[in-house]
């Protein structure tokens, strides 16, 4: 028999905690009820956890490794309990929206804005992730809807709309291409090229030849370097629309390399009144915000 979900609870604890003591505290539990539940699951396990060493506990090398999976096994045990607490108390103005960080910078809590107006009562839970995890949170009904820049496709995830948004150059105001209108190709040579991971793919197009020197998880990451200095960061339109970010400027990338914003949900999961009422209004919050972008610039 391994360990099972009990024992691994009060194995993690611990590493939390470095001490029985204090892994009592987090459990509220006894010491005793600890040093017996971790004793069993290390004779379950088939390991030496721990070791003591002038009365206090230290993790073995394997205990290090174990810590490494029961983490990544715990978050999904803390989602399935906090999808099944949500979903008892479900009503028609809950909704649960999975985006990218590009769009919770300013576009997504535009949306919940107007949302609260048309829907007050609305419970509104709103998850930043990457776009691999907003297709994850689709599939398994964590969320009920999806904004994410270029997310790869799933078939049981429907488009429910498409969005095309170009790619700027983003770099600190007193930076020299910051006084150009628009940022060629040519312009970028000599300089660091700070990505965003999704879509390289559109960029090694369109710089063919230049080299792209660093990729980050997302457009407000990327423009967090830009701002210490990094390099210039090449985001979707949507990271900088409102702004966000002061003391950088924003140019266009000439050519244009385009990249889709795309809204999703799962097609076997029929949408509340809730969750269309978000399509509708990211739509207009949408066309509002790059009309003003564009304008600008």
């Amino acid at each position: 028999m391994g360990m099972n979900l009990r024992h691994m609870e009060v194995f993690r604890a611990v590493m939390h905690a470095g001490t029985v003591r204090g892994a009592a505290q987090i459990l509220n539990v006894s010491e005793p009820a600890v040093s017996k539940l971790l004793a069993v699951a290390e004779r379950r396990a088939g390991l030496r956890l721990f070791e003591r060493v002038k009365g206090r506990i230290m993790p073995t090398p394997d205990a290090r490794a174990l810590y490494a999976e029961v983490e990544a096994l715990w978050k999904g045990v803390e989602r399935i309990r906090a999808t099944a607490q949500s979903l008892a108390k479900r009503t028609a103005s809950n909704l649960w929206v999975a985006g990218t960080a590009s769009l919770g910078t300013h576009l997504v809590p535009l949306v919940a804005a107007e949302l609260y107006r048309t829907i007050p009562q609305l419970n509104l839970k709103v998850d930043m992730v990457p776009p691999v995890d907003v297709i994850r949170e689709l599939l398994d009904g964590t969320a009920d809807v999806g904004v994410a820049l270029s997310p790869p496709a799933h078939p049981k995830v429907s488009v429910a709309a498409r969005y095309s948004c170009s790619m700027v150059c983003v770099m600190p105001a007193d930076h020299p291409l910051a006084k150009r209108r628009s940022v060629r190709r040519a312009d970028l040579a000599g300089q660091r090229i700070i990505s965003i991971s999704r879509t390289l793919g559109s960029l090694e197009q369109t710089l063919s030849g230049l080299k792209l020197d660093m990729a980050v998880r997302s457009g407000p990451l990327a423009c967090w370097f830009a701002r210490a200095g990094v390099g210039v960061a090449i985001v979707d339109e949507p990271t900088v629309a409102g702004g966000t970010f002061a003391g950088l400027v924003a140019r266009p990338l000439a050519p244009s390399a385009k990249v889709e914003v795309l809204v999703l949900h799962n097609v076997e999961r029929p949408l509340s009144g809730a969750a269309k009422a978000f399509q509708q209004v990211f739509d207009a919050v949408w066309k509002t915000q790059m009309r003003k972008s564009d304008g600008k610039r």
